[in-house]
């Protein structure tokens, strides 16, 4: 997203708010996405400073993705906080580029959503635990093998090794 520059670039300390929508297209962490269909809603504050544009204020969106114990869908909504600097002579890693006429934000949109995202998703059940929704995996009463097995491990349960000589 390219935003105009032009009543920034007159002198230092002039601020103003911006807000947009936009898309952000592939951004994945593990299982977990922002899908491209979904809406991007930027709220922002630009000022301009000496070094080149201070950008503060919120990028958000919404996730989706399994839980990661019982594979079901989930999705919830995703907020990332922004305070980054695009700089006229910016430094790999730690400050963006600023152009003549427009700012580019683009790479901080993807930046922070991604840190944004959750690495782990599960299903909401209020504390540490086990997920409601997953399979039992209690022993039976012979101290055997678990009643309900869990489906990511049937693949597993075809092994079979040759008895050792």
């Amino acid at each position: 997203m390219r935003i105009p520059l032009t009543d920034l670039r007159r002198g230092l300390n002039r601020r103003r708010g911006f807000t947009g929508r936009t898309r952000a297209e592939g951004l994945r962490v593990g299982d977990t996405t922002v899908p491209p269909e979904v809406d991007v809603v930027l709220d922002l504050v630009l000022e301009s400073v000496h070094e080149g544009v201070m950008v503060t204020g919120t990028v958000s969106g919404e996730w989706r993705g399994p839980c990661n114990l019982c594979l079901r869908p989930l999705e919830g909504p995703l907020v990332a906080e922004v305070a980054e600097l695009f700089a006229d002579e910016p430094v790999e890693g730690e400050t963006y580029a600023v152009g003549r006429e427009f700012l580019d934000t683009t790479e901080m949109i993807r930046d922070s959503l991604l840190l944004a995202l959750p690495v782990l998703a599960r299903c909401p059940f209020g504390g540490v635990g086990r997920c409601p929704n997953a399979p039992d995996m209690g022993t039976d009463d012979t101290g055997g093998s678990p009643e309900v097995r869990d489906p990511r491990w049937a693949a597993l349960d075809q092994l079979r090794f040759p008895e050792a000589t």
